[in-house]
């Protein structure tokens, strides 16, 4: 996330071309065609960051809100 905030920011590269270099671009390139896109058939994983600082809020993952306002909502098979 540090080096999203720093490319927004201080280098003043659009926020989706920015995104896309962490989200579309590597799913593409490992062949996940359900991952880092929002269209019918992907997988419904949202983040949402604050807009002034462009600091993680919530994270939606294949539907379900794991992380509310900064607040664990659910854990997932990544958690130990």
């Amino acid at each position: 996330m540090q080096e999203l905030q720093l490319t927004v920011k201080h280098e003043g590269v659009d926020l989706s071309l920015a995104l896309a270099t962490v989200t579309k671009n590597p799913a593409d390139a490992l062949g996940l065609l359900n991952k880092g896109r929002l269209e019918v058939g992907a997988d419904a994983d949202l983040i949402f960051l604050d807009p002034d600082n462009l600091t993680l809020e919530s994270v939606i993952c294949k539907g379900q809100c794991l992380l509310i306002d900064n607040k664990l909502r659910m854990k997932t098979y990544f958690e130990v």
